[in-house]
């Protein structure tokens, strides 16, 4: 439309160029001015199709670096992705033999623990049998520890041992049995034979039997007797196993021999005589 005014309006400015109408003059002017205002709206269109092309050039220009790296990027991830997809297949086969060993090691382990338990009871049975073996244990030590301690010399106390053995000696025992020899000894060796009521009695030192005789009820002597047993056994006719003399009863007995003042455990390894009186009724 503005093109056809400024056509229509130059053929005016031509026909009337020298004509001095003031109308005309004006629409003269309008058509002038209407042209410079569309050579300044060409320039104008002109320098901002200018700068779309530079624009147009430049987006294409950084589309194509864009369209570059998305293409770089793109091929790296298609690498990543195929590394991934192959971690993700060894990952899998991995998992799969995983699988399998869980599978066995459940079954293992499904076993140990019934060997666990097994052993728990046997461990509690142990346990069990182990408290009543302390138990005992600890019985018996009391026990030994009232029953069996030594005494200062080495020897387990006679008031702890069975039997009879709680009420004698070795010490007693070897005096009986020198009782029975003196006794003996005297049975053999006195006039009467012992044909009165007879008894068996301690020397003492430096006295006569006569005079230990009559002081007992037994006051009748019969005799003296000296003698001694030794201990162990022998096995040859070369060693003696005894010893023995027959004396009046006036004889005055020596010191030291009296069973009176004999130290009582030096009997058990006594070597030298011991007298005795024989006295009656």
């Amino acid at each position: 439309m503005l093109l056809a005014l400024t056509i229509v309006l130059g053929t005016l400015s031509l026909s009337h160029s020298n004509s001095t109408d003031p109308k005309l003059i004006k629409i003269a002017e309008l058509h002038q001015s209407l042209l410079g205002e569309r050579d300044l709206r060409i320039d104008e269109n002109e320098r901002k199709m200018t700068e779309l092309r530079n624009l147009l050039d430049a987006v294409m220009k950084n589309n194509t670096i864009l369209q570059k790296a998305v293409d770089e990027k793109i091929s790296d991830l298609e690498e990543e992705v195929k590394s991934l997809q192959g971690n993700l297949t060894h990952t899998q086969t991995t998992l799969q033999i995983t699988d399998k060993e869980v599978d066995k090691l459940r079954s293992e382990n499904s076993g140990l623990k019934r060997n666990v338990t097994s052993l728990n009871r046997e461990l509690t049975t142990t346990n069990e049998e182990l408290t009543e073996i302390r138990t005992e244990m600890e019985s018996l030590k009391s026990e030994v520890e009232s029953c069996a301690k030594l005494t200062s010399e080495g020897r387990i106390s006679q008031s702890i041992l069975p039997g009879s053995y709680a009420e004698y000696s070795l010490e007693d025992i070897q005096w009986q049995s020198l009782h029975m020899a003196a006794a003996a000894a005297c049975r053999g060796s006195t006039p009467s034979k012992g044909r009165h009521s007879n008894r068996a009695i301690p020397g003492r030192d430096g006295v006569t039997c006569t005079q230990v005789c009559s002081e007992t009820f037994f006051s009748n002597c019969e005799g003296t007797v000296a003698l001694m047993g030794l201990q162990k056994q022998t096995l040859t006719t070369n060693t003696p196993v005894g010893l023995f003399y027959d004396y009046g009863c006036e004889w005055n007995q020596r010191s030291g021999l009296s069973e009176l003042t004999y130290a009582n455990k030096k009997i058990l390894y006594a070597t030298f005589y011991i007298n005795y009186c024989c006295c009656r009724y």
